[in-house]
């Protein structure tokens, strides 16, 4: 039997952590061929399980701070015979994980605050739940009262939110005023 028409229809694909790999569909020229498959690294990623049949897909969870591979090794059998392996690989990303900072939560009027972001290598500042127009950086001088959140964004494309936000109280300046008293002489 001539196996080598047996296909995956994906050998390489890159996903985010917890999102939904491409389906994996297998296809052969024997009526009747079963596709068993199993698939490495469960430590470290998680999701999918360790075997099936037929089309693969789901979503894979990678726990670990670096990116990681995940081999799927497709075996077809049909009428006792079994064919050569295929392997569709997925590389599983992992999402940014970080931190918002501030010096204070008080805002001067008229003056700015210094807000920090850590985890990721772009970002996106946001208002109030609202993006910040242009406020793309690891920094952003805050000028008005609110709650503060970052969207951290990996080399790979990968999102998450920072895991906290900052929120700024707007204090008005104080102003000294004076006013006289008039004061009669008799």
């Amino acid at each position: 039997r001539d196996w080598s028409s047996d296909v995956c229809s994906s050998d390489l694909q890159a996903i985010c952590s917890g999102n939904t790999i491409t389906p994996i569909l297998q296809s052969g020229a024997v009526t009747g061929t079963v596709f068993n498959w199993t698939r490495d690294n469960l430590v470290n990623v998680t999701g999918i399980p360790a075997s099936g049949t037929g089309t693969i897909s789901g979503s894979l969870v990678n726990g670990t701070a670096l990116p990681q591979l995940v081999n799927f090794t497709v075996t077809p059998q049909a009428n006792g015979c079994t064919g050569a392996n295929a392997v569709a690989t997925v590389l599983v990303n992992p999402r940014p994980s970080g931190l918002l900072s501030s010096s204070t939560t008080i805002i001067c009027q008229g003056s700015t605050v210094l807000l920090t972001a850590t985890g990721g290598n772009s970002y996106q500042w946001y208002l109030d739940g609202q993006p910040i127009a242009g406020a793309t950086g690891a920094t952003y001088n805050a000028s008005q009262p609110g709650v503060y959140t970052a969207q951290l964004i990996s080399t790979a494309g990968c999102t998450n939110m920072a895991s906290n936000s900052i929120t700024l109280t707007l204090i008005t300046k104080p102003a000294a005023e004076f006013r006289s008293e008039e004061h009669t002489s008799e």
